[in-house]
């Protein structure tokens, strides 16, 4: 489908993303703030503990005035992201506009910005605000185009106005907002004008339901860009689950012959535990980091290996997914370290051109990509 402005649309989700507010409040700042370690200074605590009580003492009896109106704020949130995707009509994402009209690179990007969906801090245990939001638009403002996960509208929103003078285009709430149940989190910028957007849900047995789980693929001039964020759900069906969303990726993808594919994702699958999923994805988009991190194990020179970013050299664990959270919330039991951020290309030989990690940021790396010549 060809991306067009919708103006209905957007309207009615900005109304959903104002009528959120109390509840991220409420959830982030009240919920969140008792869930955090009393370490006096650190994670938004006062300068000393006993300060730290009393404004969480007082912050039950705001909690109480609020929950009332944050019930109602509620309800409209999903009542407008409703009529928001009414307005949509066929379309099965918001397209914001860019000013960039430059010439393109041969970088890219993915990143899970880690939990800008409710109930955000208390999931990751990363602090919401426009500072951590702000940061991240810094981070992709030179990359030709960017896939991000677990990306909120209006943080999606925000990141558009933030970097509108270095992409020409952004896309967000796609599949819709799945009222009432969270949206995908996907979200794409391009300093190139998308020439058409396929998004396809997941359609599998026992498959996840909160979270709007899909893959979209966006054609440019040159090659298209498939984005995904399989299943995450801790169940006993889960690997075959996440397996048969893949096979449906990969069959999907036997339509989209004429130009390359680069594949971005979150696999939430360990690429070190020999999942069939993997295995099945693998055998048509080679997994690039891991191919990047044996050049690295064979080389003496890690520090001044290309192949080597400071930040991974040490280990191949580029995302530890409880990390913030562990150290926030005092959880027990070790950090759980998995690597499961990956790109790759069918017909482009492209590499890993590094990986940033901002503990105050994300749980996860930001991974980047760059395209070298065709195979």
């Amino acid at each position: 489908m060809k991306p067009r402005l919708n103006k209905c649309a957007s309207f009615f989700y900005k109304l959903s993303e104002i009528y959120l507010v109390p509840l991220r409040y409420v959830l982030n700042k009240i919920i969140g703030r008792w869930m955090t370690v009393l370490t006096p200074k650190e994670y938004g605590n006062a300068k000393t503990k006993f300060r730290e009580i009393l404004i969480r003492i007082s912050l039950f009896f705001v909690f109480l005035l609020l929950i009332s109106p944050t019930v109602v704020f509620s309800i409209l949130w999903v009542v407008f992201r409703l009529i928001g995707d009414l307005c949509l009509g066929k379309q099965n994402f918001l397209l914001l506009k860019g000013k960039y009209k430059g010439l393109g690179n041969n970088t890219f990007a993915t990143w899970n910005v880690a939990s800008f969906l409710p109930p955000c801090t208390i999931v990751d245990g990363v602090a919401y605000s426009n500072k951590r939001t702000h940061k991240i638009g810094e981070q992709l403002k030179e990359f030709h185009f960017v896939c991000s996960q677990e990306m909120g509208g209006a943080e999606a929103r925000f990141i558009s106005k933030q970097l509108k003078d270095h992409f020409a285009e952004f896309y967000t709430y796609i599949g819709k907002s799945h009222a009432p149940f969270l949206q995908s989190g996907l979200f794409f910028a391009s300093k190139e004008p998308v020439l058409n957007v396929h998004w396809y849900p997941y359609s599998v047995k026992n498959m996840q339901i909160v979270i709007n789980r899909s893959f979209v693929i966006f054609e440019l001039s040159k090659y298209y860009v498939a984005m995904t964020h399989p299943d995450s759900t801790n169940n006993s069906n889960i690997e075959t689950v996440r397996h048969d969303e893949i096979e449906q990726m990969l069959n999907t993808l036997e339509q989209f012959q004429d130009k390359p594919i680069i594949f971005c994702a979150d696999l939430n699958i360990d690429r070190y535990s020999s999942e069939s999923g993997y295995k099945l994805l693998t055998k048509k988009f080679p997994d690039v980091v891991l191919e990047d991190y044996k050049k690295c194990n064979e080389c003496k020179d890690l520090v001044n290996h290309p192949y080597c970013p400071t930040s991974i050299k040490s280990n191949s664990c580029i995302t530890e997914t409880n990390l913030l959270a562990h150290n926030r919330f005092n959880q027990k039991g070790d950090v759980e370290c998995l690597s499961i951020d990956f790109i790759s290309s069918d017909k482009l030989l492209i590499e890993l051109a590094g990986s940033d990690y901002f503990y105050d940021v994300s749980d996860h790396h930001l991974i980047k990509g760059k395209i070298k010549k065709t195979l």
